[in-house]
């Protein structure tokens, strides 16, 4: 799964933008370079790319730690799995460490795994 965490669901929203932007560029086969989050904030999107953003959110997990972890125990108990793997694309390789960072750690509580049972 690919997820975008940050200190505050606002936060990982804003970082999820240029994630957002190498998606919907990727898809017509013009891969490059991540864009940055100010490249992303001022790209003019049309109504079907929008559109194609909105439907991608169900591969792209975005917010804090615990929202994250909890969609992400929705879904592996929806799969019947115990583990998931994710990654972070984002522009800025501080941004993706701190959102392994914040993921990892969120995990690792004790009360994590508990919640993800149910």
């Amino acid at each position: 799964m690919a997820a975008v965490c940050a200190d505050t669901d606002a936060r990982a929203e804003k970082i999820a933008a240029s994630a957002e932007l190498a998606r919907l560029r990727y898809e017509p086969g013009r891969p490059g370079p991540i864009p940055s989050i100010e490249e992303a904030a001022s790209y003019p999107y049309s109504t079907p790319e929008r559109q194609f953003l909105r439907a991608n959110r169900a591969r792209l997990f975005v917010g804090s730690a615990a929202t994250v972890a909890e969609q992400l125990a929705e879904l592996a108990h929806k799969a019947g799995v115990s583990e998931v793997m994710v990654t972070s694309i984002v522009h800025d390789h501080q941004d993706r460490r701190r959102s392994y960072s914040l993921l990892a750690e969120q995990m690792a509580r004790p009360d994590a795994t508990e919640a993800r049972v149910g």
